[in-house]
């Protein structure tokens, strides 16, 4: 071995030990999303859609005091309107579905779930209140997913 190759072996020793340490700092982290991809690939916990579907059903059904066969109703009056766009919009955030099946669970088809995201980011700009409702069903079903995920990689 040349005098040029031990100089850049070295040289790479060096720097590999040096990763080393930060490398194992990321050993949690790294376990936590491990299980996070098992759980997504066997179709079941937190993350699968079915599971994130029925943790938004219940956020916004006892938010907003209705019933999902009232969301699921071709009733139109405000009262659940506003709750059936929260939920189409919040089923789109939080899964893969695509805006066919997330309209789905409301009798809905694709381009209502598409309007209900408009309506919702226009509540955003103009102030709305339908934005803050949206934002504390987000909030709380974000708060419910990441508590079971933490509880799943425990296991």
């Amino acid at each position: 071995m040349s005098d040029k190759d031990k100089f850049i072996a070295a040289e790479l020793t060096e720097r590999l030990e040096d990763m080393i340490p930060r490398l194992q700092g990321f050993r949690e982290e790294i376990d936590s999303l491990i299980v996070e991809i098992k759980m997504l690939t066997a179709g079941h916990g937190p993350k699968s859609s079915r599971y994130v579907v029925g943790v938004i059903e219940r956020v916004v059904t006892e938010h907003f005091g209705v019933k999902m066969a009232e969301l699921r109703s071709k009733k139109m009056n405000r009262e659940l309107t506003h709750p059936r766009q929260v939920f189409s919009v919040l089923v789109k955030k939080f899964t893969k579905l695509s805006y066919a099946d997330a309209g789905a669970y409301v009798n809905r088809d694709h381009a209502t779930v598409m309007h209900s995201q408009r309506v919702i980011n226009n509540a955003r700009d103009t102030g709305d209140p339908l934005w803050w409702e949206y934002q504390e069903c987000q909030s709380k079903v974000q708060s419910i997913i990441d508590e079971l995920i933490i509880k799943e990689a425990q296991k």
